[in-house]
């Protein structure tokens, strides 16, 4: 396999889908991002080798688990593909195949009519297929990551790589295909799902995204505006000086816990909805602070402190040369054996009667309970009330 994603989204392209979210809420986007180096992130990169892994699949008729074991380096990072990410985009796999229709995978798409001239992006998989008379485009993004869940209902970056890739083959249909955009997500509890939609509905999106990007490139001093999906990728917040749009945004969001006695559900929720933004920013104030104090500037009654928990451990030069060197002299002790999990085991066992042994053995898993925003794709649970325990 080779080190880099297919036809990947360069950095030029300023007005690309990945970076819709931003530009269209944010009217300086583009100008508070110019200049600013685009950073690798270990994630990010990963996510680079998910790709790979998809569209090599797909390409090939091959599966996922035909990959475990296999390595690949981006940028600085190897990544070996497991059992467990086998497990995970299998299911997206089989889902895309199942469709069956005419597949374009890692496809490039110009996106100029409803950006800017010479945009364009790459969408991970796109399907024409006819179902009972009707057809349909079907486009699919992969999303690698565990944190953040993606909904593809009027995801802007979605609509964009549709509305490209539809352009490219509009000229194949005598009236317009019903569309269906997905996101998969299998990383993320609450991530992904489905967005059946109409040609007029995703043009009304690619409309206002135009709209967003001719009112920024008209003015000279456009007001930044802060939004938790639009400050995602934004560079700007992380560079030295920061945003102030930015950081006074989040200061608002605490005003309430700061000022008040007692929160309402309203304000708590809101808090809640954007605790990991709020983290993360406050995250980078301190590492700001720390720099600052490190390098001899003031930290406004803070100091700089060696702390044992942080920083890297003992590693090995050449682990090679450390077996070589030692295991004459202290034979197997310098393995460690770690026993599997129930869930490794149960694979690993040949028959069901084998598997039956495990009864036991092990307690089960537990489901625990997270709390998300109600639009979040997964079914509420309500514990049961005390007058339910009594009826039973």
């Amino acid at each position: 396999m080779s080190g880099e994603r297919l036809n990947d989204e360069p950095a030029h392209s300023a007005y690309g889908p990945s970076r819709a979210e931003g530009y269209s809420s944010c009217l300086d986007y583009v100008r508070a991002n110019d200049g600013l180096p685009d950073e690798a992130t270990e994630q990010a990169a990963e996510g680079t080798f998910a790709h790979q892994i998809s569209d090599e699949c797909l390409t090939f008729d091959m599966d996922a688990a035909d990959f475990v074991g296999q390595s690949m380096r981006v940028g600085e990072w190897t990544f070996t593909w497991t059992e467990e990410d086998a497990y995970l985009l299998q299911p997206g796999l089989d889902w895309t195949r199942a469709r069956g229709g005419e597949f374009h995978g890692e496809h490039r798409v110009d996106v100029s009519r409803w950006t800017a001239e010479g945009q364009f992006g790459t969408l991970d998989r796109a399907i024409l297929v006819e179902i009972d008379n009707q057809w349909w485009v079907i486009v699919t993004d992969l999303k690698w990551g565990r944190g953040v869940p993606v909904s593809p209902v009027r995801n802007k970056q979605l609509a964009l790589y549709t509305l490209g890739f539809y352009e490219s083959v509009r000229h194949r249909f005598t009236e317009p295909p019903r569309f269906l955009l997905a996101i998969d997500q299998p990383r993320c509890p609450g991530g992904g799902g489905y967005w059946e939609t109409t040609l007029d509905e995703l043009e009304a999106i690619g409309a206002y995204i135009r709209e967003r990007v001719e009112i920024s490139q008209s003015v000279t001093d456009a007001v930044r505006t802060a939004s938790e999906l639009g400050c995602m990728w934004c560079r700007r917040k992380n560079a030295p000086g920061g945003c102030s749009t930015y950081d006074t945004w989040r200061l608002e969001q605490l005003q309430p816990w700061l000022t008040a006695t007692s929160l309402t559900a309203d304000q708590r929720a809101m808090l809640l909805r954007h605790r990991q933004g709020i983290v993360k920013w406050l995250d980078r104030l301190e590492d700001a602070a720390l720099n600052d104090t490190l390098n001899g500037k003031s930290g406004g009654g803070m100091k700089a402190v060696v702390d044992t928990r942080k920083g890297s451990r003992d590693k090995w030069i050449d682990e090679a040369e450390v077996v070589e060197t030692l295991l004459p002299v202290a034979g197997e002790k310098i393995f460690t054996k770690k026993l599997k999990t129930p869930k490794q085991l149960r694979k690993e066992l040949p028959s069901d009667e084998a598997r039956g042994k495990l009864t036991g053995l092990y307690e089960p898993a537990q489901h625990g309970y997270s709390l998300v925003p109600v639009e979040d794709a997964r079914p509420a649970v309500r514990l049961a009330a005390a007058d339910d325990f009594e009826d039973l």
